[in-house]
């Protein structure tokens, strides 16, 4: 049985995502639009950037609060994650479309040189989270002046 949906909760789909547009009419005729499958989570965004003497690795994590994400550095690895928290359900508001994802979500980044693990920095402004991971100070490039005789 399809469900008919009113045009303004119906997004629009573009050339760009019309398979996604596809499958998610497929899933909400199927599962209608509460899909038991809205609770899978997707992993956030990053990018990871070196510097001479730094990796910044950056994470989009829009709705959440400091408090909600945990930093571990652990053997060269980095890893983010948190829990995004399921939507408040109240009996004057009924909800025609739930597409946002909630649950535990992790990602983990492989640095791949020796880091200072003591020196690393978090910062989570505006949806964004920036991890300052400042290289071992032995792998750091030394510049070396050269005297003339």
């Amino acid at each position: 049985m399809v469900r008919s949906q009113s045009s303004c909760c119906t997004p629009r789909k573009s050339s760009s995502n019309n398979l996604r547009g596809e499958m998610d009419q497929l899933f909400n005729a199927f599962f209608g639009s509460e899909s038991p499958l809205k609770f899978i989570t997707s992993t956030p965004p990053i990018n990871v950037a070196e510097t001479e003497t730094a990796f910044e690795i950056t994470a989009e994590l829009p709705g959440l609060s400091a408090d909600d994400v945990e930093v571990e550095l652990k053997e060269g690895v980095l890893t983010i994650s948190g829990e995004r928290k399921e939507l408040e359900k109240t009996d004057d508001k009924k909800y025609h479309r739930v597409e946002q994802k909630y649950g535990p979500f992790s990602r983990s980044v492989q640095l791949g040189l020796p880091v200072n693990e003591e020196g690393v920095e978090a910062v989570y402004e505006n949806g964004i989270l920036t991890v300052l991971v400042p290289k071992a100070e032995e792998i750091k490039p030394h510049k070396i002046k050269v005297k003339t005789v």
